[in-house]
């Protein structure tokens, strides 16, 4: 009786222990958790920002882009303030916010850069025909201005009769 009596203390106290622990322990997972996030989040925003200045390199609006990745990074500053003073769950829902702003961020890259690609092909087309239609134009006028000025030249050439002298000897 005294193996069953002490079998019986054991797994009650095994019992309890797997119960209560993960309401003892669960702040270290958690925080293990927040800090892996957090480290997750600002990865996801320096890619943001990188992404940001390829689109402004390449001549892509992005002030609206901007104002995200401040909201992004008002998240994740909050989210570090609630990690220091231990509010786990609430730093990991901050920085969660702040990964899906630099997410956003990130697709809209994707889509501006296309059309960015997209633009130069065009603008390329477009200053290529602007450069052969003005070259045109040029020669044009050149060779009308050059007819007008040979016609009114021999007009005046041939308005002008040369005078003989009658006093010659």
């Amino acid at each position: 009786m005294n193996i069953l009596k002490k079998s019986y203390s054991v797994f009650c106290l095994l019992l309890a222990l797997n119960i209560l622990s993960p309401i003892v322990f669960g702040q270290e997972i958690i925080e293990s958790d927040a800090v892996l996030i957090l480290s997750e989040t600002e990865d996801s925003l320096e890619n943001a920002y990188i992404s940001l200045l390829e689109i402004e390199r390449a001549g892509g609006d992005i002030t609206e882009l901007v104002k995200i990745l401040n909201t992004a990074t008002g998240y994740y500053s909050e989210a570090l303030r609630l990690f220091e003073s231990g509010e786990y769950v609430l730093a990991v829902e901050l920085a969660d916010k702040a990964i899906d702003s630099s997410n956003v961020i990130l697709e809209t890259d994707v889509r501006m850069m296309s059309k960015i690609e997209v633009y130069r092909g065009i603008g390329f087309r477009n200053q290529l025909y602007n450069a052969i239609g003005t070259s045109g134009i040029i020669i044009l006028l050149s060779f009308l201005g050059w007819k007008v000025f040979k016609t009114y030249h021999f007009r005046k050439i041939n308005g002008v009769k040369p005078e003989v002298s009658v006093d010659e000897s």
